[in-house]
């Protein structure tokens, strides 16, 4: 979504995503790896502002990444691969879908629920169908509606301003109060005040 903002904590070598490197739920993980995929839901998914601000965060070299839905993962390279190639699942999934005679969501919706069930088996994940089905129930639902609104508004996708905004924190800022800027299609019209590990946004 174009108005999250991403924080890199040197120290600590993590990178705070907001939902720009996914979703990952740990009922999914393996022997220690996880699962994790875009989240595409309306009204903001931009494939192209997608892949290149995964580049941008891979670009920093980060050990960690906090998502905002759920918690810290690692093995980043693996996980950003398999996200670019995701993205372009979804991409190539509404893409298909959008004909003159289809319910598009229901067919997107259907087309994404096979795709994750494949790339579970794949992650040789144990949950059942059925647990699968009640994880990812409102993510596939999301998806499928940001997929279609889409297809409905590509006039309003492909801009680099929508780039994810990467701020960088330094040893000199931790535990400190700093403000910076929340851009919102290109101009800074909140600011986030981070103080002690804490993120607010102000007015």
């Amino acid at each position: 979504a174009r108005h999250h903002v991403c924080i890199y904590d040197e120290r600590s070598q993590s990178m705070f995503t907001g939902d720009t490197f996914g979703v990952s739920y740990r009922e999914f993980d393996v022997n220690g790896m996880e699962f994790v995929f875009p989240t595409t839901s309306p009204v903001q998914f931009d494939p192209d502002a997608a892949h290149a601000s995964l580049d941008r965060i891979m670009s920093f070299t980060p050990q960690f990444a906090y998502l905002t839905h759920y918690s810290r993962i690692t093995h980043l390279e693996q996980h950003a691969n398999a996200m670019h190639r995701l993205i372009d699942a979804h991409v190539a999934i509404a893409q298909n879908a959008n004909t003159p005679q289809s319910d598009r969501q229901s067919v997107i919706s259907e087309e994404l629920k096979a795709l994750f069930k494949q790339c579970l088996s794949t992650h040789d994940c144990r949950l059942s169908e059925v647990e699968v089905n009640q994880l990812l129930r409102s993510d596939i639902k999301l998806n499928a509606q940001g997929l279609v609104y889409w297809l409905d508004h590509p006039t309003e996708h492909g801009s680099t301003k929508h780039l994810a905004r990467v701020v960088r924190l330094n040893d000199g800022q931790c535990g400190k109060c700093c403000q910076i800027p929340a851009w919102v299609d290109g101009k800074a019209t909140r600011w986030l005040q981070l103080q002690h590990g804490m993120v607010f946004l102000c007015a």
